[in-house]
């Protein structure tokens, strides 16, 4: 009860008063959040200059706004919804993009307590998503031309003023996508060498695919519109076709590589390498048995490992350490040894 008293003792406020200092109080989080959204824009902002890449993609993700707006105000000025489905299509293009920018900047921070990893993981997330999404993109333009198609059953094919429209905006982003896989082609084939840190990899060459094989469909309905009295009747469609079938196959090892390395597992196809690694170590003076193994990926070129290794009692740990280090260093950027002395 003293207790009690004592907490009590202090003259208690007024109801105004409480009221007063909880707003008061209330307003400087307010005002305190405001301040850390302005600096965080601002620090994006800064990080987007730091890098020709971030820079040239910030760029052509404006060029793309305009071209989206130009393309939906076509479609519903002519009411075509073929160019009112394609802006839509454009939209998800645009997403990518800005998710590969905004992932490319996170991942430039470095380290704390909560990512020890630092966020390069970021893009990895990036290069899936996108890639994803590009298999998605790919179905639903062959999706809207099979749409189109059945739409137009029954009716007379002639050459309008939609076509000319189409016509121009395909030619207008054919351009555009043409300057993008110029610009990202030093990322076509690019191979992440073991024990490096470009983590930006991955998530840039799903960019070059989305410029290259929305360019290429884009210039397939140029040809298509072009050449449209030459060419068999709804070859487009097997344009369409054809792309997604590109798509899949220029995909799948991206959702692979990076699939496996989110689901913590050894993003390169290399069992040789790592048993290669084992023997190395199993050699080494002192060495018993490797007891536990444990190998990941924090994306592409970045490789960890975490060893458990019975030594005999008498090795010498420094000498066996080092050997066991110069082993690994030259492939793994993160490396965890743990030695069990033999009873």
């Amino acid at each position: 009860m003293e207790k009690i008293l004592i907490i009590s003792s202090s003259q208690p406020k007024s109801d105004n008063n409480a009221y007063d200092d909880d707003e008061e109080k209330g307003t400087k989080v307010v005002r305190n959040k405001n301040k850390k959204c302005f600096f965080s824009l601002l620090n994006f902002i800064k990080s987007i200059f730091m890098s020709s890449d971030s820079i040239i993609l910030t760029i052509l993700i404006f060029l793309n706004i305009f071209i989206i707006i130009y393309e939906f105000s076509c479609g519903i000025n002519i009411n075509s919804l073929n160019l009112i489905s394609d802006a839509l299509h454009g939209m998800i293009h645009l997403g990518s993009f800005t998710f590969a920018l905004i992932a490319y900047i996170i991942s430039t921070r470095g380290s704390n307590l909560n990512y020890t990893y630092g966020y390069s993981r970021i893009e990895t997330l990036s290069a899936f998503i996108n890639a994803f999404f590009l298999c998605f993109l790919a179905a639903f333009a062959l999706g809207s031309k099979l749409h189109h198609i059945i739409e137009q059953i029954g009716q007379t094919h002639t050459h309008s003023e939609k076509n000319e429209y189409i016509l121009l905006i395909d030619i207008i982003k054919s351009m555009f996508n043409g300057v993008g896989v110029v610009l990202f082609i030093k990322y076509a084939f690019a191979k992440p060498k073991l024990g490096s840190d470009e983590g930006h990899l991955e998530n840039f060459h799903t960019l070059f695919l989305h410029f290259l094989l929305d360019g290429l469909l884009n210039l397939l309905s140029v040809v298509d519109n072009l050449y449209d009295d030459v060419l068999p009747e709804n070859i487009d469609i097997a344009f369409n076709g054809f792309v997604l079938i590109i798509t899949l196959i220029l995909c799948r090892p991206v959702l692979r590589n990076t699939g496996l390395v989110m689901l913590q597992s050894f993003p390169l196809k290399d069992e040789e390498f790592i048993s290669s690694v084992l023997r190395e170590i199993s050699v080494v003076e002192g060495v018993l048995n490797i007891k536990e193994k444990k190998f990941w990926g924090l994306h592409w070129g970045y490789l960890v490992c975490s060893l458990k290794i019975l030594v005999r009692n008498d090795v010498n740990k420094e000498e066996s350490l080092n050997d066991i280090q110069q082993i690994l260093k030259p492939k793994f950027r993160n490396v965890c040894i743990e030695f069990v002395y033999d009873k």
